[in-house]
């Protein structure tokens, strides 16, 4: 059968093909064949196949630009074997020719196109293991595997915090969770909620020693670590420091001392007569919030009053030595828990009418 190797077809209309070896003036069926399509849902129809021998070989190539695809038939007209779109390019061959319509398998060859005859795969940061690269025709198995490292990783099927526990030959994982001791309490630790807070126990205890700027709390002992340092106890306000019971107030007066005879207060002052009136004018004071009275009899008054009323009073009076009589006797006539009360006496044992030059006052208390 003679045939041409290739032509082209303009496609306007259905078209029945015949075989070369026919001469019967149809439209003939080449080796390949090129299709321009120029209308919508046109066919193509193939020869007869009881004229030709199993194994005839076709190929039709759609060239057309205009978006239309076209079918192949049967001879038949009626029987269709496969819709070539545009830029498609498919060959057939027949296989059984017992009927008109024939058998005809069909396949696509690489559409006109380039085709991928071989492939390497990569991984540019040996991230991924591929085995069996490159790859080429007709068959060929890659094999993509994890490094070790992330193998193990992978295999890590229990939740908390995970952590590395080995690097060398290849890293291994565990996970752990966040716990607490005996000053520390940890909420969160596992992770899986919110985030985990640290916080230290309301009792901090099994301490040997702790430092805290220059101050040290070791065992029963506070110490300042700088030389010549001083430890210094102080309250806010009115507050007071109080150890083993005894108290000592925001103004340095003591209470509460067992055998110990200490300055519970003390005060100075001078009365002086200006004109028909006295004015007393304190000239230093502790634990006492005033001093009133006049003409020899005066009362010093307690900021933290006395814990009973054993304490003892000492006065002194101040003289300058000139005329006589000079201010010579002092005396407390009334003791109580929130005050004291003196009186200043001449030598004839006279309440004075002023004490200009100075009277001192001082409580002592166990």
């Amino acid at each position: 059968m003679a045939q041409f190797t290739v032509q082209e077809l303009v496609l306007v209309e259905n078209l029945t093909l015949t075989w070369p070896s026919g001469f019967n003036g149809g439209p003939v069926v080449n080796d390949i064949n090129d299709v321009q399509v120029e209308a919508a849902n046109l066919t193509i129809s193939l020869p007869n196949a009881t004229l030709v021998s199993p194994g005839q070989t076709i190929r039709f190539n759609n060239l057309t630009n205009i978006g239309e695809s076209f079918t192949l038939m049967c001879n038949d007209g009626i029987t269709g074997i496969i819709e070539v779109p545009e830029g498609q390019c498919y060959e057939l061959y027949l296989y059984d020719n017992s009927t008109v319509n024939g058998k005809w398998r069909v396949v696509q060859p690489l559409g006109g196109f380039n085709g991928i005859v071989g492939i390497t795969a990569l991984s540019p940061d040996n991230s991924v293991i591929i085995t069996g690269s490159p790859a080429s025709p007709p068959i060929a198995s890659l094999t993509f595997k994890l490094p070790t490292s992330l193998s193990k990783l992978n295999a890590v099927n229990s939740t908390d915090f995970l952590v590395v526990t080995q690097t060398t030959p290849s890293l291994d994982f565990k996970t752990v969770e966040l716990l607490g001791g005996e000053n520390i309490t940890i909420t969160g630790g596992n992770g899986l909620g919110n985030d985990p807070v640290i916080d230290l126990n309301t009792t901090v205890t099994g301490l040997n020693s702790i430092t805290v700027g220059d101050m040290t709390l070791s065992g029963g002992v506070i110490t300042n670590n700088t030389d010549n340092g001083n430890i210094q106890i102080s309250t806010n306000g009115t507050g007071s420091v109080q150890i083993n019971g005894v108290t000592i107030n925001s103004s340095g007066a003591i209470s509460g001392l067992t055998n110990f005879l200490g300055i519970a207060a003390a005060f100075t002052f001078t009365d002086t007569l200006v004109g028909m009136s006295n004015q007393i004018v304190v000239q230093q004071q502790s634990n006492i919030s005033s001093v009133t009275g006049s003409k020899g009899t005066y009362v010093g008054n307690f900021v933290t009053p006395m814990p009973n009323l054993n304490y003892g009073v000492t006065i002194t009076l101040g003289s300058t030595g000139g005329s006589l009589p000079f201010i010579s006797n002092g005396y407390y006539i009334v003791k109580e828990l929130t005050s004291v009360t003196i009186i200043v006496t001449d030598a004839s044992g006279e309440l004075v009418l002023s004490a200009p030059n100075g009277v001192t006052v001082l409580i002592t208390s166990v």
